[in-house]
């Protein structure tokens, strides 16, 4: 051969080849059907058309093949999202001396609108017709998929043709099997599909039970999440068309929309009640509302901008809120720790799968099929996902709980102890009352300065009794209070039983007045309350060297008095100054007294005129005047009528003495005088 022809041969060839490559249907191979065996690779086989008039025949489209057919660039045809009728052709060749039975496995479960038809040399026979009222049953094989029979005739060749519409994805994956390997096939999709099917519906089952069990609402976010996962496959699957609504095309044609937007709100509300948003994390909370709320809307606004459109934008949507969970996993897990990483990993499944199909409908060559793997088995790891971090939050909870019930056996035994101490203080009570109408005047005053303790114990330990989980703070009160009535009353039987009324316990050296005024408010305040007043003690860093316990009793007799009488307003207690000495004083805004009659009550068993239907003895004022006396302290009461009343002791010993005036400073009847902390 010259060089000559042989570059004309080569620029022949070339241009055969690009002919073919710029999609002419002329002369387009046939596929060969090898006896036997599946055919699943159509690269170069399949052409198409999109009619957009929706109106041409096949008559029409065969007739025009060569002008409007052109290859499809990849395996599985697919023209997007599109409301135009497409058309699919499909030549076959078998080799064999005899006809070749064969089933079209077309991988989708449904399309609005689908015909197909076989032509041959002996004609054009329909193996496939199904309209938008087409119910499952009408279909020539009982199938999720869309399927038909056709034979090969022998030695001969024929052309498959297909026309369908989508108000969704437009992608026909086409398989020919034999019939034995289309059972095969469908034996191992069907064991595949329920064994997934079997486990979502474990873990919604788990879910519903830890609900039951726990009450958190979480897990019942968890089941319903998983549900809707479940109800989603089955629909996306076929087997919702086939076995639950199998006469309504319309809605499983629709469905998708809605279940697809559930599975979004529902996943949404589970990651907002695991992560505990609203509380933790509000603008994340805000965030999750407001894709809820989206998503929510989508099924509604088909109606508005058509089912394509929105089908079209559900695409882009789940990337998103796939993206914008697992961030917020993320955020979650750098701040909580391991709790959350069940939560990240499995929402990162989902935004690998979303980003395949979001990238194979801008182009990306991925088959359908491995699509629909990617996006099932991101979806089930997720579900198995959330079971760990549901079970993780179990594993807490019972931890908690455990925690929370050796705190209240520890609170329990606790309560108890306080019972049998306050059974015992009872009883010393009792002894106190009997031996003070032996001894007298101490035995009196010892028994009128329990009564106030006891109330305020009586009233604590009723709210400890009312909750078995009562925190150290109040059981800590009680304590104080028990231990002043031991120390006082032990105090009182000793002297009585030594026959010395004069022994008292030795003061120490320096005691601080905080530690009084503390257990004065840990004392009084259940009282305050009770009576709709307010009581408040200012800290001092001021010391005593007086017994710290005959300030103690002087003050909560004083104190006692202050809330008895005081029927409005505050009762204040703190350190000042009163002609440049220290003194712990108590504030009041009662009906106050006149000079007079401020003097009178200062007696034993006087009681003044506002005391009309209070309980008491009257002891409570004598008492502060006889302990200050026996210690060397000097008081101060200052009271007028209408304008409150002010007591005060000196915190340091010096000559006892009393003074008495007809007022009160900084006008204690409507504000409480304020108090100075004084230095020690």
């Amino acid at each position: 051969m010259f060089e000559g022809d042989r570059w004309v041969s080569v620029f022949a060839a070339l241009l055969v080849v690009l002919t073919l490559a710029g999609g002419a249907f002329a002369a387009p191979p046939a596929l060969t059907l090898p006896p036997g065996e599946p055919i699943r690779d159509f690269d170069g086989y399949i052409y198409q058309y999109e009619d957009a008039s929706r109106d041409l025949t096949l008559a029409e489209v065969s007739g025009r093949a060569d002008d409007l057919l052109t290859l499809v660039e990849r395996g599985e045809p697919g023209f997007g999202i599109t409301p135009d009728a497409l058309w699919l052709a499909l030549r076959v060749a078998n080799p064999a001396g005899e006809p070749q039975p064969r089933v079209l496995h077309l991988q989708t479960n449904f399309m609005i609108d689908i015909a197909v038809w076989f032509e041959t040399a002996d004609g054009v026979r329909e193996i496939l017709r199904q309209t938008p009222t087409s119910p499952a049953t009408s279909r020539p094989i009982p199938h999720p998929n869309l399927a038909a029979t056709f034979t090969a005739p022998a030695a001969g060749e024929g052309t498959i043709w297909v026309r369908y519409t989508s108000r969704g994805s437009t992608e026909l994956p086409i398989r020919i099997e034999t019939p034995e390997s289309f059972v095969a096939v469908t034996q191992n999709q069907t064991i595949k599909h329920f064994s997934v099917y079997v486990v979502l519906a474990a873990l919604a089952v788990v879910g519903l039970v830890a609900y039951a069990s726990l009450k958190s609402f979480t897990f019942a976010a968890y089941a319903a999440f998983v549900g809707s996962v479940l109800l989603y496959l089955v629909q996306r699957d076929g087997y919702g068309f086939q076995y639950l609504w199998p006469g309504a095309p319309g809605l499983n044609n629709f469905f998708s929309l809605p279940l697809g937007a559930g599975l979004g709100y529902f996943a949404m509300l589970f990651g907002r009640s695991y992560l505990d948003a609203p509380a933790k994390y509000p603008l994340i909370d805000k965030a999750l509302l407001a894709a809820m709320a989206i998503s929510l809307c989508l099924p509604p606004a088909a109606l508005i901008f058509g089912e394509t459109a929105m089908k079209s934008f559900a695409t882009v949507w789940v990337f998103i809120v796939s993206v914008g969970l697992m961030a917020a996993g993320v955020v979650a897990w750098r701040r909580e720790g391991r709790r959350l990483a069940f939560f990240t990993i499995g929402w990162s499944g989902i935004v690998v799968a979303a980003l395949i199909v979001f990238a194979r409908e801008h182009g990306l060559d991925v088959s359908r099929a491995a699509a629909l793997d990617s996006i099932r088995t991101a979806i089930v790891l997720e579900a198995v996902m959330m079971g760990a971090a549901v079970m993780a939050r179990i594993i807490d909870i019972r931890r908690e709980r455990d925690r929370a019930q050796a705190e209240r056996l520890e609170a329990l035994e606790s309560n108890l102890g306080l019972h049998h101490r306050m059974n015992d203080l009872e009883r010393l009570y009792e002894a106190s009352e009997r031996a003070s109408e032996e001894q007298g005047r101490r035995f009196a005053d010892a028994t009128h300065d329990i009564r106030q303790p006891l109330l305020a114990l009586r009233l604590a330990v009723r709210d400890l009794r009312g909750n078995a989980r009562s925190g150290s703070e109040e059981v800590a009160r009680v304590e104080n209070g028990l231990a002043y009535l031991e120390t006082l009353v032990g105090e009182q039987l000793d002297q009585s039983l030594r026959g010395d009324p004069s022994r008292a316990a030795a003061a120490a050296d320096r005691a601080p007045v905080a530690k009084i005024i503390a257990s004065l408010d840990d004392m009084f305040s259940a009282e305050a309350v009770e009576r709709g007043l307010t009581l408040r003690a200012v800290a001092t860093t001021a010391e005593t060297t007086a017994p710290p316990m005959a300030v103690f009793r002087i003050m909560s007799n004083l104190v006692a008095n202050a809330l008895k009488y005081a029927k409005t307003g505050g009762v204040l207690i703190g350190v000042r100054r009163f002609d440049g000495r220290r003194h712990l004083a108590v504030y009041d805004q009662g009906p106050g007294l006149s000079a007079d009659d401020l003097a009178a009550v200062m007696r034993r068993g006087a009681r003044g005129e506002t005391s009309a239907g209070s309980v008491g003895a009257g002891l409570g004022l004598s008492i502060v005047t006889e302990l200050a006396a026996e210690h060397g302290l000097a008081l101060i009461a200052r009271s007028a009528p209408g304008g409150g009343s002010c007591f005060a002791v000196a915190i340091d010993p010096a000559p006892a003495a009393l003074e008495i005036a007809g007022g009160v400073d900084d006008n204690a009847a409507s504000t409480p005088a304020p108090v100075e902390p004084a230095r020690a």
